[in-house]
Formats: structure tokens, C-alpha cells, sequence
């Protein structure tokens, strides 16, 4: 079924996880080698890989290299109380070109 699951950490010291199956996980990994191997590292740059969960619903995966502005990212916690407030914090989809905020 190509099913990939990603699952967030809930607050600080979670354990996330990905859980896929192999084609799914061929799929991951093929995604980042193009990442690494195509951009040059080049922080603005991104991949997409369309996956799907186990109840059929795909989604797009958008992998993203970012190596300037890491201490600035949003907190990635599921959890409200752990929810990032900080202000200038960088939501992950900000750094897609022609993404719009969420």
C-alpha cells in the first residue's frame, strides 16, 4: 500500500517516529539522496515526496535542508502547552517557496 506514518513528539525528551513500509521507506530515502545530491546544500531548497497513511489519505512530505536559521525554527512539539510562542520563530513550511502560511 506505499504507507508511511510520522509521528511528532508530544513535548521535549519524546521519542518521534517514522513508520513506513518498504516502499514507502525506499520512497523516504530516495527523496533525501535527491535532496543531499541535487541542491548543493543549498538551505532554500526542498524535496516533496507524495505518501499515503494506512486509511488510504495521501499526503505531500516535504523534506527541507536548512542549515542557517536551525536556532530558529518553531518547536516541533504536538503538545499545546509545548506549542512554540516565540516570536520571528520559522514555521517549517515558510522556508517553501510559494508555500503559504498555515
Amino acid at each position: 500500500m506505499n504507507t508511511l506514518h510520522i509521528y511528532a513528539q508530544d513535548g521535549p525528551h519524546d521519542d518521534a517516529y517514522i513508520v513506513g513500509d518498504h516502499n514507502s521507506l525506499v520512497k523516504l530515502r530516495d527523496a533525501i539522496n535527491n535532496l543531499l545530491g541535487a541542491n548543493n546544500f543549498c538551505p532554500t531548497k526542498n524535496v516533496k515526496a507524495e505518501m499515503m497513511a494506512s486509511d488510504g489519505e495521501g499526503y505531500d512530505l516535504h523534506i527541507i535542508l536548512s542549515e542557517d536559521e536551525n536556532d530558529k525554527l518553531s518547536l516541533p512539539y504536538t503538545n499545546e502547552l509545548f506549542e512554540d510562542q516565540g516570536e520571528g520563530a520559522i514555521w517549517p513550511w515558510s522556508l517553501i517557496k510559494g508555500k503559504q502560511a498555515k
